[in-house]
């Protein structure tokens, strides 16, 4: 994508306070870190594409220490907030329009963000072109099933996709082998997360850029429908008394053939 401005305001706004919030991305960023998706790897020259507040860049320093890592994000709020926290290799750009040369990296790492491309048959053919041969492409993301309760509460009330569609694994491996990946290696699981109404869970979105991808109907009839849908979202899937979200996590390996 030429990512839209739209999303980029809400995650420059969101900067500030993003740490406080996002305790699911730390978690998932934290467990793919030391998961089996980096065992044995090395690498000197690394990119972390979304890199928000450098959470991932930090968690790579702290395993992988020696490594040089640029952090690249569409959002200057959010890389002020990475230079504030120590990090100072950084780059203002888009996921699948990188302005580097070809073969720059050995590693491309990325934590939740390339969920929300657009093009992702684009972005990958955009990773192979910068990585070096035999280099690794090392990302995780939201798949199909997030957030299907609030889809199928949204759409009880009004007829509207909430969010963009997320790519399924089956359809994540099909792209990386389009774009001319192999050895490529994805594990799917699913967590749910509380939330104690539906009004919590659409502000702790907020930050995510998903009120920007798709709530389809007028502010003037908005409290209504998500007034309804939380009623239904409470009645269906309550635990204790707290609703549950669910999060399709992906982790995903590959590597840019010696050729």
């Amino acid at each position: 994508m030429r990512a839209d401005n739209g999303i980029r305001r809400v995650f420059s706004k969101a900067a500030a306070d993003y740490d406080k919030n996002a305790f699911i991305q730390q978690r998932i960023c934290r467990e793919f870190i030391d998961s089996q998706f980096f065992k044995g790897a090395s690498f000197g020259m690394a990119l972390d594409v979304g890199t928000g507040t450098a959470g991932m860049i930090n968690e790579i320093s702290r395993n992988f220490p020696g490594s040089r890592i640029i952090g690249l994000d569409f959002a200057l709020g959010m890389l002020k907030e990475a230079k504030t926290n120590g990090v100072k290799l950084l780059v203002q750009a888009d996921g699948q329009h990188f302005p580097f040369t070809g073969s720059a990296f050995d590693l491309i790492v990325s934590n939740l963000a390339y969920q929300w491309i657009v093009d992702l048959d684009g972005a990958f053919s955009e990773a192979m072109r910068i990585l070096k041969p035999n280099g690794l492409f090392c990302i995780s993301l939201f798949g199909k099933t997030t957030l299907w309760q609030l889809r199928e509460c949204i759409s009880k009330v009004k007829n509207t996709a909430f969010i963009k569609t997320l790519p399924s694994e089956e359809e994540i491996r099909n792209k990386l082998e389009r774009a001319g990946f192999g050895a490529i290696d994805t594990a799917a699981s699913v967590e749910n997360e509380q939330f104690y109404d539906i009004f919590e869970l659409l502000r702790w979105l907020k930050i995510l850029g998903v009120n920007k991808a798709g709530l389809k109907f007028s502010a003037l009839e908005a409290r209504g429908l998500l007034k309804l849908a939380g009623k239904l979202y409470m009645e269906k899937f309550k635990t204790g008394d707290k609703i549950s979200a669910s999060f399709e996590k992906i982790f995903v390996r590959a590597v840019k053939p010696d050729r």
